[in-house]
């Protein structure tokens, strides 16, 4: 093969047969070369997708929510100490809540219950 530039043009000439087989084969090389197999690209993102599918499945199931329900009601002692009442009825015939306050029925009532406190 020679090579031989005509003002900014590079042309090829084939000297022999043999020349223009082997360029032929080695562009087809180049063209057909591909750095990875395409069913095992897809393979690898899909078990990726699966992977973080799962492990978000996982998190959420796990995870607490974003509040917990407690039965009954809770109260703040005069010393700062926190307990939770469960809820019973007692606890109902003691005292009547409200979203914003809570009523005590009888003074009766509400010393039976703090009794067992």
């Amino acid at each position: 093969m020679v090579l031989f530039i005509v003002g900014y043009s590079v042309y090829a000439a084939f000297v022999g047969e043999e020349d223009y087989r082997d360029l032929k084969r080695r562009i087809i090389k180049v063209a057909e070369y591909k750095p990875y197999q395409q069913t095992g690209a897809v393979m690898l993102c899909l078990m990726c997708l699966l992977f973080l599918t799962g492990m978000v499945m996982l998190v959420r199931e796990n995870s607490y929510p974003k509040y917990i329900e407690r039965g009954g009601v809770g109260f703040v002692s005069e010393t700062g100490e926190y307990f939770n009442l469960a809820d019973s009825d007692t606890l109902k015939q003691a005292f009547c809540i409200d979203n914003q306050y809570v009523y005590a029925h009888s003074a009766c009532a509400f010393q039976q219950f703090f009794h067992g406190y």
